[in-house]
């Protein structure tokens, strides 16, 4: 394992990564803290008599470095010296010998003791978050913590992790974990790859959670790996290629690449067990087609997302069953939800790591009530309702706020419109659209129905008949304007938005097509002319 301070530092101080994060002016992010109990302007006047050595009663000896301190302030700002004072020592000793650590390191836990305040440079975190745990500090600890976290990125995200085992920082050590596993294309495409150990290595490949969009991806890191030692790392060929899920490559991947590959010939056992794994991806193909079944070579790792169907309609009554897609498994799993009252029509919003549902009705009334999920705790809550019950309600997320548009509120299809802001857990009218409707799209899946951070909202049913009108809201003008109608009208109609097309012309209307506009003037002169 290639870890080490150094390392860190040299990555974590690049001069890129001080550029992405503006914060941190002059390679420097002040962190500041108050001791308890101590009004700031005290605290400056004991850091004055500490640095002209007045009514100080012990002695920090740091290496051929001595400190004056006071015990009382010590003993505030750590438990550490709080447990050195009065049970490590006895109470006439006034010299502590301090092993292992950096003077320098020793004066700024000092500093933060007095002042309340201590600088963290990128060149510096590493060192300082080492010695503030070593002495108890946690303020030190988790804003070091947060730096760190601030920059991690796939070019030092590996040297983070394996600090963060070595000295046991778990919190941390987790978030990087996490985001190794989510990144790890990314990891794979930089240098940070090749500073993993063999069973580090392996121990990330190994993992369902691991993020790919497809299986070369372990592959060729496998191969990257080994080619920048190749004397010493060929020999774990075997054992790392077990971690891959050869059949879920694919049999022109495996013969075109992985068969054919030198390494791969060249070690007995890591072609037998390829050879064996493109004789099951046969069998598989011939037997089970593009299904997916349970077996060590075609295992699906976890998707990154899944897709809900909440709620609806069945056999004459609504619902309250919830299912998740997984698109690895191409299987459907049932989710229960037996104390939450059925609903059919809602809206549904994700925002926040919470997903929400918004009116809709049960048959016997129609909700203006509004119900959050956690799935992370698998937990429903009441949150605030709206300001009237809609149902067939347009749904729809933008800059942080989920938008109710519409629906029907059991005698009237509303005009009506109003947003949630979850901070402040508040419903907020807006202006109202131009036409009554309801059953119109506004589709919550990504914020796709929005374009130039603008709402459209699209067909629907006025409460007569279906409706081909469109308009659009702009959030900074509280502003809904008219867009062009649709050909046909719509109501229970879905849109969404696609972009980054090569073909976009295709899509798009005819610009020769569109009226010629000419002034007065040009077109007098123009008949001249002629």
């Amino acid at each position: 394992m290639s870890s080490g301070l150094s390392d860190i530092k040299s990555i974590c101080s690049k001069s890129v990564y001080i550029q992405q994060h503006s914060q941190y002016q002059d390679n420097v992010s002040k962190v500041t803290t108050t001791v308890k109990g101590q009004p700031r302007y005290t605290m400056a006047s004991v850091e004055e008599l500490r640095l002209a050595g007045l009514f100080c009663d012990a002695v920090l000896k740091v290496q051929d470095f001595e400190f004056p301190v006071h015990k009382i302030i010590m003993c505030e700002c750590s438990p550490y010296f709080e447990a050195l004072f009065l049970r490590w020592s006895s109470p006439s000793q006034r010299v502590y010998n301090i092993p292992g650590v950096a003077p320098v390191m020793m004066e700024r836990i000092i500093k933060f003791a007095y002042t309340g305040s201590v600088p963290v440079a990128l060149d510096n975190v590493l060192g300082l978050m080492v010695v503030a745990d070593q002495f108890e500090v946690r303020e030190i600890v988790q804003t070091c913590s947060h730096v760190l976290e601030e920059q991690l990125c796939p070019e030092n995200c590996i040297s983070i992790w394996q600090f963060t085992r070595t000295f046991s920082f778990s919190e941390l050590h987790s978030k990087v974990h996490h985001y190794i596993l989510d990144r790890f294309e990314e990891v794979v495409s930089s240098e940070q790859l090749l500073q993993l150990g063999v069973h580090e290595f392996a121990h990330f490949l190994d993992r369902d959670d691991l993020i790919l969009r497809t299986e070369r991806i372990v592959y060729e890191g496998i191969m990257k790996w080994i080619a920048n030692d190749p004397n010493q790392r060929k020999e774990h060929l075997c054992y790392l290629m077990s971690k891959i899920r050869l059949c879920l490559m694919g049999l022109p991947d495996i013969m075109m690449n992985v068969l054919s590959n030198d390494l791969v010939k060249s070690d007995s056992r890591c072609l037998a067990m390829v050879t064996k794994a493109s004789r099951i991806l046969r069998y598989l193909i011939k037997n089970y087609g593009d299904d997916i079944v349970s077996n060590p070579f075609a295992r699906p790792r976890l998707p990154n997302a899944i897709l809900l169907a909440i709620g609806g309609f069945r056999e004459g009554h609504p619902i309250n069953s919830i299912e998740a897609y997984d698109i690895r498994a191409n299987r459907w799993s049932k989710l229960t939800a037996p104390a939450e009252p059925p609903r059919r029509s809602h809206g549904t919003a994700f925002l926040n790591g919470y997903i929400y549902y918004i009116g809709g009705y049960n048959r016997d009334e129609i909700f203006n009530s509004v119900r959050r999920f956690n799935p992370t705790m698998n937990v429903f809550e009441e949150v605030a309702p709206m300001h009237s019950p809609r149902t067939h309600v347009s749904v729809t997320v933008l800059n942080g706020l989920i938008f109710a548009l519409g629906g029907f509120d059991g005698e009237w299809r509303l005009r009506s419109a109003e947003h949630y802001q979850p901070e402040s857990n508040q419903w907020t009218l807006i202006a109202p659209m131009s036409e009554r409707r309801s059953d119109a799209s506004s589709t919550v899946l990504h914020e796709k129905v929005m374009l130039d951070d603008r709402i459209f909202v699209v067909g629907g049913f006025d409460g007569f008949c279906t409706i081909r009108f469109v308009e659009c809201f702009d959030p900074t003008l509280n502003l809904w304007s008219d867009v062009h109608d649709l050909h046909v009208s719509r109501h229970t109609v879905s849109c969404c938005v696609i972009y980054g097309l090569p073909n976009m012309d295709f899509y798009t209307f005819n610009r020769d097509s569109l009226p010629f506009i000419q002034k007065e003037g040009d077109r007098k002169r123009e008949e001249q002319r002629v």
